[in-house]
């Protein structure tokens, strides 16, 4: 029988995307603080329970994107997302056109990786990590491969922060938990893969209950991040 501890399996990975950062050369830091993801260089691997991550999908209301538990309850919002992630965010919609991509034709995370430590032009350095940095933390699917339905987004490296990327990590987080909780609801005895940046949530929630319970009262800044 699968337990509690191991039936839920994701591909967010904070130690494989620390790997990442480390072995960036010092040109090709500049060009992620060049282009607004400097954030991103102080990144550390970090890790959620699962039970404590359970707990608070448990809680979600994916259709009002709210946390509610007995008289506590708040909103997960864009400014949430875009200050925990980092990634710079404008208002134009990401809609993904997924397309008949054959395994023959579908490149592996480990592949993209090697790919973006070999660039040292910026304009394809900045696709090929928004391409890594999409696949390992911000938006992970359930599978060991980039996802190339990104690429429309990322051909023009000076348009990327036009797109509301906040926006479209919620939507995927929520729709994610959603499963989640129809596959809890099912009571099957096995395992379900869940993509998204999850642990968005657990980061949301404590900064919310410290900041509620704060005595400073100082709400000036979001001050939970991923670096």
């Amino acid at each position: 029988m699968t337990t509690a501890m191991d039936r839920v399996k994701y591909r967010f990975s904070t130690q494989r995307f620390q790997k990442v950062i480390d072995s960036l050369s010092e040109d090709q830091k500049g060009f992620l603080a060049k282009n607004g993801f400097e954030k991103f260089l102080g990144f550390r691997k970090f890790t959620v329970p699962m039970p404590f991550l359970e707990w608070v999908m448990g809680q979600v209301v994916t259709d009002l994107s709210q946390f509610k538990h007995r008289l506590k309850s708040f909103k997960f919002t864009r400014y949430m997302v875009q200050q925990i992630i980092g990634i710079p965010s404008g208002e134009i919609p990401i809609i993904l056109h997924s397309g008949g991509v054959k395994i023959s034709d579908k490149l592996s995370i480990r592949d993209a990786v090697r790919n973006l430590l070999d660039q040292h032009d910026e304009e394809s350095f900045i696709k090929w990590f928004m391409l890594v940095a999409l696949s390992t933390i911000i938006c992970p699917s359930t599978q060991n491969f980039v996802n190339i339905n990104y690429l429309p987004y990322l051909l023009d490296v000076s348009q990327i922060n036009t797109f509301d990327w906040s926006t479209h990590v919620l939507n995927y987080i929520l729709s994610e938990v959603k499963k989640y909780q129809g596959f809890i609801s099912s009571k099957d005895d096995g395992k379900i893969y869940v993509g998204s940046c999850l642990p968005l949530l657990a980061v949301s929630f404590l900064f919310s209950f410290l900041t509620v319970f704060s005595q400073s009262g100082s709400h000036s800044s979001f001050t939970c991040s991923t670096s």
